[in-house]
């Protein structure tokens, strides 16, 4: 998985022994056994070439992973109002877009992968949010994210905490 701390503590709280490693040691890591599995998008198993010995995946849905668009407070602060509010719609707009073209792509690799004789596992999500609701997960995000994130979270997912 990314060696990122946040994956890391999400897998730790599912009572995993996540190993944070580069995408470039993976292959070696699995095929030597040193890992069981990996952590990521399906376009990502086809680009990385993962599943020329991957054969089986389970879909958990488990995290979204999304681009960011960022803009230094400095920098926003300069732009009318105006155009503040027609760059946001358009970002808004785009992001909407992004979202249905990663849905549709990962609905194209699952069929790829498929047909190469990848065997896909649906899991509930309601068996590993009960896990991560017990061990205190979602208590230490939503202090995180704060009151106005949270809502927003589970307007989007539905009841976490």
């Amino acid at each position: 998985m990314p060696p990122e701390p946040e994956f890391v503590e999400l897998f730790q709280a599912l009572k995993a022994l996540p190993v944070g490693m580069p995408l470039s040691g993976l292959e070696a890591a699995m095929r030597a056994g040193g890992v069981d599995g990996q952590e990521g998008l399906l376009p990502l198993v086809v680009v990385a070439g993962l599943d020329s010995f991957q054969r089986t995946c389970a879909l958990t849905h488990h995290i979204w992973d999304g681009h960011w668009m960022c803009v230094g407070a400095k920098s926003w602060a300069r732009l009318p109002p105006k155009l503040q509010e027609v760059v946001a719609a358009e970002l808004d707009s785009a992001g909407l877009l992004q979202r249905a073209d990663i849905q549709a792509e990962t609905i194209r690799m699952r069929r790829k992968l498929e047909d190469g004789g990848m065997a896909f596992n649906t899991v509930d999500p309601a068996s590993y949010r009960a896990v991560l609701r017990s061990a205190g997960y979602y208590e230490k995000w939503r202090t995180r994210a704060g009151k106005e994130g949270w809502e927003l979270l589970e307007k989007a997912v539905g009841r976490l905490a």
